[in-house]
This record gives C-alpha cells, structure tokens and sequence, in this order.
C-alpha cells in the first residue's frame, strides 16, 4: 500500500525544508509535485509529519487508491 505526504513548510525555513526533502530521497519516495511525495512506509512519513509540524508547518499523509486509468 502506497501514501501521499503533502505539507507546506514557512519559506524563510529552508533548514526544514532541506531536511525534509534529504530524507525523503533517501527513502526513495517519489515526487509527484513540490512538496507531494510518495511512499509506501507509513511510520517513516508519521516521523516526517512531527517534523515539519514542531517547525511550525502543516503536514498531512493520505492513503494512494487509484480511482480510475
């Protein structure tokens, strides 16, 4: 089964938003867009969540079910 992060992390907080994005890639999830990410570890993506909200920024994972191809 496969998630969605979305989040929005405060422009001026690069230091965040670095970090975030770094382990994002080395978990090997994949970008849909800016700040859309894809992947199957739902632990990983909660840790990430806390992250980016004790920053100050929102963050929120949804389960990936196609609907239609």
């Amino acid at each position: 089964m496969s998630y969605v992060i979305v989040y929005d992390i405060k422009e001026l907080d690069n230091a965040t938003r670095l970090k975030v994005s770094r382990r994002l890639r080395k978990l090997r999830a994949l970008k849909l867009q800016q700040s859309v990410w894809e992947l199957d570890r739902l632990v990983d993506l909660r840790e990430l969540v806390g992250l980016i909200k004790a920053a100050g920024g929102k963050a929120f994972v949804m389960k990936k079910q196609v609907i239609y191809e």
